[in-house]
């Protein structure tokens, strides 16, 4: 019950965090906090960085709902099998399902932290 408390906690954050990114910023905006961290409103139309932003919508929608259906399959295993993977399965899912929810309405998911781990400066050094 923890498990499901805790995913419905995270999907709420998840929710209240993009619609204040929504109303802030308009798509393409960005908040620079620090030279690595920044807040940038982007929707993103396709899975993991984009990729598969082209396919049609319907096709779209069924890899979504069965890769959701894989993935969640995969993290209540996970759970049941070890309780002390609680906070970050709960996190992992209640951001999935947010997630899923975006992409059925709105064609695409609100993303906003934009971290750069390394420049083309940094790495020539």
């Amino acid at each position: 019950m923890k498990f499901f408390f805790l995913s419905f906690l995270f999907f709420a954050l998840d929710k209240v965090s993009k619609y204040i990114i929504n109303l802030k910023l308009l798509i393409g905006d960005k908040i620079e906090i620090t030279s690595f961290f920044n807040i940038v409103n982007y929707k993103n139309t396709g899975f993991i960085f984009g990729i598969f932003s082209e396919i049609p919508y319907m096709l779209y929608l069924i890899i979504n709902i069965f890769l959701f259906i894989i993935v969640m399959y995969i993290l209540l295993k996970l759970y049941f099998e070890n309780s002390r993977l609680l906070l970050p399965l709960s996190l992992i899912t209640g951001g999935g399902i947010g997630n899923l929810i975006e992409r059925f309405f709105y064609h695409g998911v609100t993303d906003f932290i934009d971290c750069l781990l390394y420049t083309s400066d940094a790495a020539d050094e």
